[in-house]
């Protein structure tokens, strides 16, 4: 082989080697990269709930409306201002004649001629205080401070309700969590039998029937693992756009300090008031409130009525310092004939939310049954899904040993695999779901808040 080809081979092996290198090297970084682009977050149930009823769209929301009913009430409130009002008129006159006010009597009258008017000033200051007017004013102002408090309670509700959504997605991330460690733990037992049983297959102690049995019960944990995951990332995602965190983050469940929240959370309070409840109960007295808004219309207006009124017609007529002062009633007949529809409609409206209050009473009444029982159920099921793990456990035991012998099949073994999965399972499920259904009890009672607050 020729120097020249030698040099030539010897280059081409440093550009692939180079080559590869800067691949490899892109690939690192990336791969880092990502690793650098995820946030984890550690955080328990009670700092998460903090954290999205302070920053959720939702709980901004209804801040907002909060907000725009508060307004409101200040600006009914301005109403029980008196009125005052300051007007000037400017006018120029062409060619005007002005009789009267003794102008046919001296010198004007002996030439036979009206006084030149060019111009009228006007000015004007009135002062209007309604003294009585059915008492139209006070009721609209209570109205208007009822359904004010009436959007209080509902941004309490609203902050409930994000509480108990942050209690449920942390629920779902804490079991598929569980559910991934306790799958990958059997994924792991699951290759090793198969490594097992390829070793018997080759010395022909089972079928090759058999090793396809054990490798389909590792293809489907394997599925079952990925459908998990999946929905883990889903309740992860989910709970990021609550707590207003990059979608990227991961949610370490501070699972020490939720459960310390849960033992020093306080026993079920029954009979406490809603405040979702309240709020249509405050609607209920504010629609009352709009019913003598429209029956005041009946009664006439009485009002202190004053003001100062300065007027100049140049060259006829000057008038100052006209201070004035007196009592002003008003009252529209046809109010008689427009008022009774407007009456039974704030009637109507006042009743439609009685029953709206009614209904949603009773639907309290049925949530707060249906979350007892389930709390309860969630007890018992605590107990017997234990008792079912260490009957599970045991009867693992036994077909082991049973296949070892020959006196049990790999289907047997297998079932009962699954069978033991399954109860590890439904143990950690029902832990989960017992703190679950304690605090949507909670919910139900419109304490969540109280009983996830840190002393």
């Amino acid at each position: 082989m020729s120097p020249t080809s030698k040099r030539l081979i010897f280059y081409s092996c440093q550009y692939i080697i180079m080559y590869k290198s800067i691949v490899l090297l892109f690939m690192f970084s990336l791969f880092w990269g990502s690793i650098l682009a995820q946030n984890n977050v550690k955080i328990s149930l009670s700092e998460a709930v903090a954290k999205a009823t302070r920053e959720s769209n939702w709980q901004a929301l209804a801040a907002s409306q909060e907000e725009v009913s508060k307004l409101q009430w200040q600006e009914t409130r301005t109403q029980q201002i008196p009125s005052l009002r300051v007007s000037g008129q400017y006018y120029y006159l062409s060619d005007a004649r002005v009789s009267g006010l003794g102008i046919g009597s001296g010198s004007n009258a002996n030439n036979g001629s009206s006084p030149q008017v060019s111009q009228l000033l006007l000015g004007q200051v009135s002062l209007n205080s309604p003294v009585f007017a059915g008492y139209r004013v006070k009721n609209q102002i209570e109205a208007a401070s009822l359904r004010y408090q009436s959007q209080q309670s509902n941004t309490q509700f609203v902050k409930e309700q994000v509480a108990l959504e942050v209690v449920n997605q942390f629920a779902e991330l804490y079991k598929c969590q569980q559910l991934l460690a306790i799958i990958n733990d059997d994924i792991k037992t699951a290759r090793e039998r198969i490594g097992d049983f390829e070793n018997r297959e080759v010395n022909g102690l089972v079928a090759r029937n058999d090793l396809l049995k054990v490798k389909l019960a590792l293809t489907k944990l394997e599925l079952r693992q990925a459908e998990i995951d999946k929905n883990r990332l889903v309740v992860q995602h989910a709970l990021n756009l609550l707590l207003k965190q990059d979608k990227k983050t991961v949610i370490d469940i501070d699972i020490n300090q939720t459960q310390s929240e849960r033992l020093q959370a306080p026993a079920i309070e029954k009979g406490s008031v809603r405040s979702d409840l309240l709020a249509l109960e405050l609607q209920e007295s504010a629609a009352q409130k709009e019913v003598k808004v429209a029956q005041s219309v009946l009664y006439p207006t009485i009002s202190l009525v004053g003001g100062y009124i300065a007027f100049n017609l140049k060259n006829v007529l000057e008038v100052t310092n006209a201070m004035n002062v007196g009592v002003g009633l008003s009252y529209d007949v046809s109010n008689w004939f427009k008022t009774p529809k407007s009456i039974q409609l704030a009637k109507a409206k006042s009743q439609v939310i009685h029953q709206e209050k009614e209904w949603h009473n009773e639907q309290i009444q049925q949530q707060q049954t249906e979350a007892s029982l389930n709390y309860d159920y969630s007890l018992k099921r605590q107990k017997m899904v234990r008792e079912s793990l260490k009957q599970a456990e045991e009867n693992n035991e036994v077909v082991k040993d049973q296949f070892e012998n020959g006196l049990a099949t790999t289907t047997d073994l297998l079932e009962a695999d699954a069978q033991l999965l399954e109860a590890r399972i439904q143990v950690s499920l029902a832990a989960a779901e017992e703190a679950q259904r304690f605090y949507q009890q909670h919910f139900t009672q419109g304490t969540l808040l109280k009983s996830l607050s840190k002393k």
